[in-house]
């Protein structure tokens, strides 16, 4: 049995034993990992007496009163000021200076922040209230501490504090604290500033800094992010110290310098910006002098991505582009396995408007090869430039559906053909619909014609093809109600017969720019063309039979099971071909037979599949199962299987994988993060995580590992090369974050995996 699969059935073992014990079950995070903050004493109310802003509001058990000096009240004092309210057990009131003094388990509430202490002073005239030797919490977020001195600014909506301490924790001792000697809580700007500041842990020292500045809440400023710290076998250890500037609103930037022990100093920043109708973002990075490359080169990457509307939102504009001084830069840079094995960076601008009922399409487009294997005549064409219109009758004409797409494209690229490329394609369809069924029949004509240079001997510079296409679609909808295990159900049975005609053409001298056969799936089992481009218009006399069926519960409408099963019948050969490839023959009369299930099974378990079966071979050719187990955002198990006959890459002449990943609570605060992806053709690990986090009211951590085949083999016969990666990321929540973030990293290797950093 292979290895993935017996894993698999080690967990699913598992899933009974997790039940079994409630205290292992996300209820618990119901508490949202942290405890209520105790509740504050009863803030003294004004009760029926009339609201006057600025008066003052006074009573206790006992006052005297000296004329035009004041009062002194004992016992029960309570003091109540427009948003401000004071309890203590003395007061004295000197009326002349309009300040209040006051002893004795002194409670102050102002409209961000409460304080108490044993004795303190409140000057009405300038609204300062200070307190010696107390306690201060936040009232609008979590945030507590003890102060030397605490000053309450109310009209500036400040708090000042000397020697004091702070924390987000909700219990004692807390696991961290911040010991500065002075602090100041903007309260209006929700941000914090403190000088000779030491970081606590346990009571232990671990960190000091001259001067630091914190977030209040999500609200942005300018400073310095915590630095982010990791390690890799390629570049050694990984140290970065980010600046965010809060340039303005619609403007921010992070600058990025980088450590990296095996290279050097690498220098980064990120730019992001909002337009009244656009936003886009802006990437630098630039390492000079990479130790670890065999001449010393500076390496470096520009990615620019920009979006805009104009025209009241029917015109937009898309700018994408992506450089890197060389080819190695993903695989030796990037951080997850998709973009460490991203062959093409791109490089395109479109500009598009949308008519009443036309749109209309300007595009350049280029790539940036990263695979230093691929020889010239497997790049990508260049698209320079590109235009694409497309028409149709605007509500139909006496239920005619009239519709017109044309494209004009020069294709260029430093070997093979080049040339311009006009397509044209007009339609004409007739739909039909009931309730119970619909029929459209459609008649296109393709008109192509291109004008080359570069071209091979033989090979005209001037070529066209015209190709008629016939259409048949066709459907039924069936239902019933039926009832399962009490509950209403309706299942629908959805018979669909789709026939296709397209002459032969021969097609052989024109060269292919961007179209490739696409591979068979339910969907393009109804496709007109099985090619994905206007470089060949497959031939076809066939006729598609598909049936389809759905469980619909008919309390909540959800759709818990959806099966489909669909094949292709040839009535003739398929002779158009690109390049090389075989001509399809009678004795193929038959295509894959494509099967897709979906399945809800339970409110936790969904599965999903899709096979394409070869009835000629009597194999499957390609397929993917997986299940996944999600029964609360904190929890997450998927399995999957994939397979693909006939694909010669480094792995093989086939790919077969297994992919398991999950993220499981062992409590309420620890859990296990994981994934295994594995070829079964070649017995080779090709990505393996492994990681535990812990998450609490006050600080969190994640710590990941990962080994995963970072280069593609150079020869057929290897595997490629590994590479090993940790990732550790420290969250004091209310305060910063430090190490390198695991969180975007996660949520690309487990699906479903939700942040809570």
């Amino acid at each position: 049995m292979p290895k993935t699969l017996r894993l698999v059935l080690l967990f699913s073992l598992f899933l009974p034993l997790r039940a079994a014990f409630p205290e292992l079950l996300p209820e618990s995070r119901s508490l949202a990992l942290c405890k209520p903050d105790p509740a504050l004493p009863q803030r003294p109310e004004i009760g029926d007496r009339a609201y006057q802003p600025g008066y003052l509001y006074m009573e206790a058990d006992e006052a005297e009163a000296i004329e035009d000096r004041g009062a002194t009240l004992r016992g029960g004092v309570e003091l109540i000021r427009d948003q401000q309210a004071l309890r203590t057990d003395v007061l004295i009131y000197d009326k002349p200076k309009n300040t209040v003094n006051i002893q004795g388990n002194a409670q102050f509430w102002d409209k961000a922040v409460f304080l108490s202490g044993p004795r303190g002073f409140w000057d009405l005239g300038t609204n300062v209230a200070e307190f010696k030797g107390g306690e201060y919490r936040l009232l609008e977020r979590r945030g507590r501490g003890k102060a030397g001195i605490i000053k309450a600014f109310s009209a500036e909506d400040l708090t000042r504090l000397e020697e004091v301490d702070y924390t987000t924790c909700d219990e004692e001792p807390a696991v961290w604290r911040l010991a500065a000697k002075y602090l100041k809580l903007d309260h209006a700007e929700e941000w914090g500033q403190a000088t000779h500041v030491t970081l606590r842990v346990k009571d232990i020292p671990v960190l000091y800094w001259p001067y630091l500045s914190f977030p209040l809440s999500d609200k942005r400023k300018s400073g310095f992010l915590a630095p982010k710290i990791g390690y890799s076998s390629k570049s050694g250890a990984d140290v970065s110290l980010p600046y965010y500037w809060n340039i303005a609103p619609e403007y921010d930037a992070t600058l990025i310098p980088r450590f990296l022990s095996k290279r050097g100093v690498m220098l980064g920043g990120e730019l992001r910006y909002l337009l009244r109708s656009g936003e886009g973002q802006l990437n630098l990075e630039y390492l000079p002098s990479d130790s670890a490359s065999e001449d010393n080169d500076d390496r470096s990457l520009l990615a620019l991505n920009h979006q805009q509307g104009f025209a009241e939102g029917r015109g937009y504009v898309y700018l994408t582009y992506a450089r890197a001084s060389d080819n190695r830069y993903l695989e030796d840079f990037g951080t997850s396995l998709s973009l460490t094995s991203q062959i093409f960076l791109e490089q395109r601008a479109d500009i598009a408007y949308r008519g009443s009922f036309w749109n209309l399409l300007g595009r350049v487009q280029g790539y940036q090869s990263m695979d230093p294997n691929l020889g010239g005549e497997d790049k990508p064409y260049e698209r320079l430039p590109q235009i694409v219109f497309q028409a149709y009758l605007p509500g139909g004409f006496r239920g005619l559906h009239l519709q017109f797409q044309a494209e004009a494209v020069n294709f260029d690229r430093d070997t093979g053909p080049i040339g311009g490329r006009i397509d044209l394609k007009p339609s004409l369809s007739f739909p039909l619909h009931t309730r119970a069924a619909f029929l459209i029949p459609k008649l296109s004509l393709r008109h192509t014609q291109y004008l080359l240079d570069n071209t091979d001997p033989g090979i005209p510079d001037d070529i066209s093809r015209t190709v008629p296409i016939f259409s048949l679609d066709s459907g039924l909808f069936m239902e019933r109600d039926f009832e399962l295990a009490g509950a209403a159900y309706l299942q629908t049975l959805e018979p669909r017969l789709f026939y296709l005609y397209i002459p032969d053409r021969s097609q052989d001298a024109i060269p292919v720019f961007d179209t490739n056969q696409y591979d068979i799936s339910f969907f393009r089992l109804f496709r007109e063309d099985r090619f994905s481009g206007p470089d060949r218009v497959g031939d076809a006399n066939q006729v598609t039979l598909a049936l389809t069926s759905r469980f619909i519960s008919q309390d909540s409408g959800v759709e818990h099971l959806r099966a489909s099963l669909g094949q292709i019948v040839y009535f003739e050969d398929r002779n158009v071909t690109l390049p090389d490839d075989p001509v399809d023959t009678d004795t193929d009369a038959l295509s894959e037979t494509v099967a897709e299930l979906n399945a809800r099974l339970f409110s936790a378990w969904s599965l999903r599949g899709n096979f394409t079966w070869d009835p000629n071979s009597s194999k499957v050719q390609k397929g993917t199962l997986g299940v996944r187990y999600w029964p609360d955002p904190y929890t997450v198990f998927n399995a999957e299987y994939r397979l693909r006959q006939d694909v010669p890459n480094s792995l093989g002449q086939k790919l077969e994988q297994t992919d398991v990943s999950f993220r499981w609570p062992l409590t309420h605060k620890w859990s296990l993060v994981g994934r295994w992806n594995y070829s079964l053709n070649t017995d080779k690990t090709l990505e393996m995580v492994g990681g535990i986090e812990y998450n609490s009211c006050c600080w969190g951590l994640s710590a990941v590992a990962r080994r995963y085949l970072s280069r593609a083999a150079d020869q057929p016969s290897e595997i490629g090369r590994y590479d090993t990666a940790f990732y550790v990321q420290l969250e004091l929540k209310g305060l910063a974050g430090l190490g390198r973030s695991t969180t975007s990293f996660l949520k690309r290797s487990i699906p479903g995996y939700q942040n809570e950093f």
